[in-house]
């Protein structure tokens, strides 16, 4: 490859072909030998065990992995998975897992959760919280604000006038909304609006002092 060219122009070439990569498959290149280990936990069907570094604490984990899949803007990996220790679904953003271990610990495949993961993996691959059938209604600002922020942005179900239904994980629903401020207000389900609401009021009573 360095015929013909300088090194600096082939280095320039080689940078601007690594970026030319989507982020997620970056990702595959910098963290290599984890996701060797993922890969080969996921065809033999073997639990892992990592350490997992969020806010800088470190805690550990095994699992039994189903689903690595890229977010839906392709900017980072999840490995979809489930606690062995609670037994229930996790996930976890691959780029802040450390000593990643295929364990000789086996375990069978389960056929529905097997499909639940890969559901939502497709869907929403950072949160696996419990999916709710969910209606927002959207002032003019809102539907804008909607259309401008397209980070973790939820799939429409369908739109009547300005009240915007979804089937979605309520976690990633509360997460999106907080930042529309009164542009948008959950009419169902209760859950999720009681949880913005608290949201605002602790803000509001911390405003106040």
């Amino acid at each position: 490859m360095l015929k013909d060219t300088s090194l600096s122009q082939y280095l320039k070439d080689m940078f601007n072909s690594y970026l030319s990569i989507p982020r997620s498959e970056r990702e595959a290149i910098i963290f290599k030998d984890a996701y060797e280990d993922m890969t080969r936990a996921l065809k033999e069907h073997k639990v892992l065990s990592f350490t997992n570094t969020t806010s800088g604490d470190e805690k550990s984990y095994k699992v039994e992995p189903y689903v690595i899949a890229p977010s839906k803007e392709e900017q980072c990996n999840y490995l979809i998975c489930i606690d062995t220790e609670v037994g229930r679904p996790r996930t976890f953003r691959i780029s802040r897992l450390r000593s990643v271990f295929v364990t000789s610990d086996s375990f069978t495949i389960d056929p529905d959760i097997q499909k639940e993961l890969q559901e939502k993996a497709i869907r929403s691959p950072h949160s696996v919280s419990q999916t709710v059938q969910a209606v927002v209604r959207l002032n003019k600002y809102g539907v804008k604000k909607f259309k401008a922020i397209t980070k973790n942005r939820p799939i429409v179900s369908k739109i009547e006038g300005d009240h915007y239904y979804f089937d979605w994980p309520e976690l990633q629903l509360e997460e999106y909304f907080k930042r529309f401020g009164r542009d948008a207000l959950v009419i169902e389900p209760k859950s999720l609006k009681d949880k913005i609401k608290k949201f605002y009021y602790l803000g509001l009573r911390e405003y106040n002092r």
